[in-house]
């Protein structure tokens, strides 16, 4: 009967250790599937995050890009407006100078006629003074 009494003991601390092995299994299962399932959770968050990142620099690189062609079309604009200012300003100086060079030949051409309309005044006032002259002998 001892014997039999120490055989049930026996197993059942027997069964008490299986039972606390197959325990610590599970909870040791337990644990490794947590840390499985956090580590793919990390892995996901920081593969969000690489695409966040990645959409952040191709959304500045897109900004970046609009703001250096609007700088260049400001740019060609301005270009366009110095040319045209400097065409005008070309034109008005080839005006100016046509304008100066038509007011020296008109003097130049007074000039010259001046003489010829004193010759012509003294001419005229001389027959002017001739018909006096007859219509005076005329009379008497």
């Amino acid at each position: 009967r001892a014997v039999l009494q120490r055989a049930v003991l026996q197993r059942a601390v027997l069964q008490r250790a299986v039972l606390q092995r197959a325990e610590m299994q599970r909870a040791e299962l337990q644990r490794a599937e947590l840390q499985w399932a956090e580590l793919q959770w990390a892995e996901s968050q920081q593969a969000e995050l690489q695409r966040a990142e990645m959409q952040w620099a191709e959304m500045q690189r897109a900004v970046l890009q609009r703001a250096v062609l609007q700088r260049a079309e400001m740019q060609r604009a301005e270009m366009q407006r110095a040319e045209m200012q400097r065409a005008v300003l070309q034109r008005a100086v080839l005006q100016r100078a046509v304008l100066q060079r038509a007011e020296l030949t008109q003097w130049a051409v007074l000039q010259r006629a001046e003489p010829q309309r004193a010759v012509l005044q003294r001419a005229e006032m001389q027959r002017a003074e001739m018909q006096r002259a007859e219509m005076q002998r005329a009379e008497m």
